[in-house]
């Protein structure tokens, strides 16, 4: 069998659905033998940063490891806005590209440019397979690494001779398609993550996608009311807590409200849960300024943080988030519900749910010959039923929703937290796919 077969053979095993592309010859070994499988079907766009915003939406909303190819210099290169926001938003998504034939490499072929070191920048790996019969070797690999750790894109570069060649008859190993569930917290950092939250005056918990990869939402819901924690949702994460939620204190973003986001500047422990720490989420690394507890399931990503945290004491918890939460809750019915909590925490949660509601409440705006954003946005809150799906581009326009519309269920917002303008409509009709292909609707 050729490497395109094997190649294609691996997708179908590892229950690959759909794959975003616009077609190009020096893969179209690959694209035929897709065609012949019925259990695959190929999604053509006109444009290669359409392919894997649909790819990086696609595998957000659930529909498995987006797959998105290209031809080439200018094709793949295309792909990397795309590939770059899924870096960003730890979405995995392996990008198959085509390549000039080994025979002409190194002598300036028509398009040739070394695309693994191209892409390297914006991916979590890239290699190229100059060999037929390690090409399934390199795809497998890409799988792999795009849900391990931190999730994130891959990109294997497959030249077109590879892909004609004779890859053997040996049967291609199947990747472990599915998340690798980090090690639960230690006892003795979920025992400190308690004893400070319990001491704390003025708490405060910041989730983010971990926290909704881990279905979490209720648990962290129910722990918030039980202990009474404000939680802020991470940049463009507004779907991990129930915004009508007395327990919600907002979003943090590029025009977040002063007021609404001062009390990460005032918490004398902040939970990050699920969530890196970056300049967005940080308030431009003015927070946290007590204590931080950051839990996510990536070490390195832990590693990295504490050296620019303007923090006075820090404890990196290398964990699922899921199980994080569910150990704290335990932990809490165990020893902290005893010990109780300082006197005004419950008014303290109050305070940030009044701030928020005081500066979320649209009006209902009218004028003579136009149409305010405000009330386009009242009209909607109004109008969706709470599993909407709220796919959004990126850009200033987007601080109207971000402020007025109020998610009430998981999983209902996708927005591209690198800022990639463009991802609303590809977006979009991946989102639509997934939901498809997953019996949402």
């Amino acid at each position: 069998m050729s490497a395109a077969a094997r190649i294609a053979d691996l997708m179908e095993r590892a229950g690959v659905r759909r794959v975003f592309c616009v077609p190009g010859e020096s893969y179209l070994p690959l694209l035929n033998e897709l065609g012949a499988r019925p259990s695959i079907q190929v999604v053509t766009n006109r444009h290669e940063s359409s392919s894997s915003f649909m790819a990086e939406a696609y595998a957000k909303a659930g529909g498995g490891v987006g797959v998105c190819m290209a031809s080439r210099a200018p094709g793949a290169l295309n792909l990397a806005i795309g590939l770059h926001t899924a870096m960003q938003d730890a979405t995995p998504v392996v990008a198959l590209v085509g390549q000039v034939p080994t025979t002409v490499r190194d002598r300036h072929a028509f398009q040739e440019v070394d695309l693994a070191r191209a892409l390297a920048p914006v991916v979590k790996w890239a290699g190229e397979a100059g060999r037929a019969d390690r090409a399934v070797e390199y795809v497998a690999r890409a799988f792999s690494v795009a849900l391990s750790g931190r999730a994130g894109p891959t990109a294997v570069v497959l030249p077109e001779d590879v892909l004609h060649g004779e890859a053997g008859s040996a049967e291609p190993e199947l990747p472990a398609l599915c998340r690798p569930g980090a090690a639960p917290a230690a006892p003795e950092s979920v025992e400190q993550a308690l004893q400070w939250l319990t001491r704390a005056a003025r708490p405060v918990v910041v989730a983010g996608r971990g926290v909704l990869d881990s279905q979490a939402t209720e648990l962290l819901v129910a722990l918030a009311e039980k202990m009474a924690l404000p939680v802020f949702a991470a940049w463009r994460r507004m779907d991990v807590f129930p915004n009508e939620h007395p327990c919600y204190a907002g979003s943090m973003g590029l025009a977040a409200s002063p007021q609404v986001v001062q009390p990460l500047l005032e918490a004398d422990v902040l939970l990050a849960v699920g969530t890196q720490w970056n300049e967005i989420t940080s308030l431009r690394y003015r927070a946290p300024r007590g204590r931080f507890i950051h839990v996510h399931p990536d070490p390195g990503l832990l590693a990295e943080t504490p050296s620019w945290l303007p923090a006075r004491e820090a404890l990196p918890v290398v964990a699922d988030p899921g199980r994080f939460l569910q150990a704290l809750a335990q932990a809490w019915e165990r020893d902290g519900s005893r010990v109780g909590l300082p006197p005004d925490r419950r008014d303290w949660v109050a305070q940030c749910h009044r701030r928020y509601l005081a500066y979320s409440q649209p009006r209902a705006v009218a004028g003579d010959g136009f149409v305010h954003p405000e009330g386009v946005m009242r009209q909607l809150a109004a109008l969706l039923p709470p599993e909407t799906a709220i796919v959004s581009d990126a850009g200033n326009f987007t601080s109207w929703y971000l402020r007025f519309y109020r998610f009430r269920k998981p999983h209902t917002h996708f927005a591209p937290i690198s800022g990639a303008m463009g991802y609303g409509l590809p977006a979009a009709i991946g989102v639509a796919l997934a939901d498809r292909d997953t019996g949402r609707w």
